[in-house]
């Protein structure tokens, strides 16, 4: 009887489906659900493929896995009819987006909304919870000029594997202000050169007295046991990678748009315009499938022929930071 409903209530909506469009009903087409969700129909491309190797930020690649753990979309608690809503709604607006691709095969179409019917009714997670309240606030930002308005602006050149990386230094520079980690306050973005938006990311501070360690310890290893701050419910720490001594010269500067294990020294001395001398990063790719998952620290298949990010996996803490030991 349920399934019964669910398929009435699926006609009904791409029957009445204008009643979505915030009262424009001049599009209004009575079209079969597969045509309307079929990804060739909506001439997106596949975004799946070969996506062979290493893309997660020095983790093996585990391979795809859903932004979504069971579809609640809206975030409102309960897999429901306007879950549905939201996702055909973005198809036909926009073509693909990760956080609706709920099988991770790289496309949205029936198979994904099947899924969302078996789950009709089921309570929502809270880690998808969450992410609704990013898509929330990131949805704006496929529009590129919404994003620039808001205070996001490019800092690294365009980089394999990452595009180009835009940031809010407001929501960086207040971070511990308001209290750490916020789902729907991501310090930064992620475009392709075409400018389609990829992934958000956040930021955490490192905070550990560099004084109590000895300066030959490998810097990336101690980077990687600093503390993760509360964040995406049940994400293993794993999840977030690190950034030793980076140095940021813009988007468009002459000198190197972004580098790392530098001194703050060497990177005045360059022309650098920012300087950190650790940071934790998390990236989520909320718009742009990646074969290695939704939290990968990269997705090779991303910039291809652009410069790589510099390598700082080989760095000390004595090449970024004196340190002076008791």
């Amino acid at each position: 009887m349920r399934s019964l409903v669910l398929v009435v209530s699926l006609s009904s909506c791409l029957a009445l489906f204008g009643c979505a469009h915030d009262g424009d009903t001049s599009d209004v087409q009575s079209e079969s659900f597969e045509s309307e969700m079929d990804m060739g129909d909506m001439g997106d491309g596949d975004h799946g493929g070969d996506h062979g190797g290493d893309h997660g930020g020095g983790h093996a690649c585990a391979g795809p896995s859903p932004v979504m753990q069971v579809g609640d979309f809206n975030g409102d608690g309960t897999v429901n009819w306007p879950d549905l809503v939201m996702a055909i709604k973005f198809k036909k607006h926009h073509g693909y987006a990760a956080f609706f691709d709920l099988n991770a095969d790289g496309k949205t179409n029936w198979i994904d909304m099947v899924i969302l019917f078996s789950r009709w009714g089921h309570a929502g997670t809270v880690r998808d919870g969450q992410m609704a309240d990013l898509w929330k606030t990131v949805e704006p930002y496929i529009d590129m000029n919404n994003a620039l308005a808001a205070g996001y602006e490019p800092f690294t050149p365009d980089l394999k594997g990452h595009g180009i990386h835009f940031a809010n230094f407001t929501h960086v520079y207040s971070w511990a202000d308001r209290g750490g980690w916020q789902a729907h306050v991501p310090e930064g973005l992620n475009y392709g050169a075409d400018g389609r938006l990829l992934a958000a990311f956040y930021y955490a501070p490192g905070a550990v007295d560099l004084n109590e360690i000895d300066p030959s310890y490998p810097a990336d290893i101690y980077y990687k046991e600093l503390p993760i701050p509360p964040n995406f419910d049940g994400l293993p720490d794993h999840e977030w990678h690190n950034h030793t001594g980076a140095c940021f010269g813009g988007a468009t500067s002459p000198v190197p748009g972004f580098d790392q294990c530098m001194s703050q020294e060497a990177c005045n001395a360059v022309g650098g315009q920012l300087w950190s001398d650790k940071f934790l990063m998390l990236h989520v790719w909320i718009t742009e499938f990646n074969a290695c998952g939704p939290f990968a620290g990269v997705d090779m298949d991303v910039s291809q022929h652009a410069p790589e990010e510099p390598n700082h996996q080989a760095c000390t803490l004595a090449d970024v930071v004196p340190v002076v030991v008791p």
